[in-house]
């Protein structure tokens, strides 16, 4: 029995203002491939399909017509589960007429945890899959009043541990011949700390109580596919992020993305291609615009610049000069152009700054806030943490 794990596609991300579109369409056409070339039974989306719980008619569709390829698929099974991301109650909307296409979608984690169990037969064997979605912390029924963060974090393990046990107990019962694998879309801690790129946002570090244990799952599944992270790696063993398999932010840039192919105990990863690379340039205008007008690339899309301005004005020529730039066949894109934070020295007589605080960008605010606190500049992954949540901010007004 083969299983195909993948997660966090996040369809109709923009990184930056810059759309990935392109490269989700090229992932998917890819990814039917490989279902086909490597003889996958179970295909599991472990959360995160949207970016958005209201998506764009154009990102839906894009799922959509890739279950429909996918079934035509000779004995497939897709399992999808929810993600953060994405609403629960739009996934299970389709529920009944997706069956029908072997495509089992858990969105909301129903009340009986039985029916979270797919149980899947090829031939002589047999594979259960305990779909379990994302399930938010109001749902777990947990009071965190007059608890500190030891107990809260405790009280969260335990309820997911009975949850994965439930579902471990129930599958064992009633197909105990089955090899048993389980989903799961959290924040779940192992041995390595963390890494800048392993979430979207900072958000996703303080869910959990900064994260739940490995040992929540126990030994009765011998694979969990989890979505949520964004970077490929293991948390236990048996315990996988699959992460993004297309970038979602220019910090998942510079890492290889892959999906998992587990078959009966063993785990493969498999690297997802690049069709687009993501450059971050610095320089002074002059420098920024000899790096434009000399780009060449070997991915099939042409690049997404994130530019960072190092000095003083850019002229008024400046964008029309890179704009002006003719390339072969596409253009780059600028999807981000930030001027660097210039350190000030200031003398304790001269600390008052007589300027508003509306003259500040977001980011000096942010900055001038940290050295308040710690006496010294934020470091890259602080600032890059701090621009991606501002990202998302600003990018979820403008949906509202």
């Amino acid at each position: 029995m083969r299983v195909l794990h993948t997660s966090d596609w996040h369809l109709g991300v923009s990184a930056d203002t810059a759309p990935r579109h392109e490269e989700h369409q090229l992932f998917l056409d890819w990814l039917l491939g490989q279902l086909t070339e490597e003889r996958v039974d179970v295909l599991v989306i472990s959360g995160d399909v949207f970016h958005y719980t209201q998506p764009s008619a154009a990102a839906q569709a894009q799922f959509f017509e890739f279950l429909a390829r996918s079934s035509a698929i000779p004995g497939l099974d897709v399992v999808v589960v929810a993600g953060n991301h994405d609403s629960p109650s739009r996934l299970d909307a389709p529920q009944a007429l997706l069956k029908n296409l072997n495509v089992h979608v858990v969105g909301n984690l129903p009340e009986n945890l039985e029916e979270c169990l797919i149980h899947v037969e090829r031939g002589e064997e047999s594979l259960v899959v305990a779909a379990i979605p994302y399930i938010s912390e109001s749902k777990l029924g947990i009071v965190t009043t007059d608890k500190d963060a030891a107990q809260i974090r405790d009280e969260y393990n335990q309820r997911f541990r009975e949850i994965y046990m439930s579902c471990a107990d129930s599958a064992r019962e009633r197909w105990p011949d089955a090899r048993m694998i389980a989903t799961g879309h959290l924040t779940c801690v192992g041995d390595k700390p963390s890494e800048e790129g392993d979430y979207q946002t900072p958000l996703h570090q303080a869910m959990m109580i900064s994260g739940l244990s490995a040992d929540i799952f126990g030994q009765a599944w011998e694979y969990v596919a989890l979505g949520h992270i964004h970077r490929c790696h293991a948390p236990a063993p048996h315990v996988w992020y699959s992460g993004t398999p297309v970038p979602t932010a220019i910090t998942e840039a510079f890492s290889p993305r892959y999906v998992m192919l587990w078959e009966n105990g063993t785990v493969k990863r498999v690297e997802v291609p690049r069709w687009r690379d993501l450059w971050v340039i610095e320089g002074t205008a002059e420098e920024l615009r000899d790096v434009v007008e000399n780009l060449v690339w070997e991915c099939e899309l042409p690049p997404y610049l994130y530019m960072e301005l190092d000095g003083e004005g850019i002229g008024p020529d400046f964008f029309q000069r890179i704009l002006s730039v003719e390339f072969p066949d596409a253009t780059p894109r600028i999807a981000s152009f930030r001027r660097k934070v210039l350190e000030v020295q200031v003398e304790e007589e001269e600390a008052f700054d007589p300027r508003g605080l509306d003259s500040y960008t977001p980011e000096e605010v942010f900055v001038m806030n940290w050295k308040a606190q710690y006496q010294e500049p934020p470091g890259p992954l602080e600032l890059a943490a701090f621009r991606e949540l501002l990202s998302e901010i600003q990018t979820d007004g403008a949906a509202d």
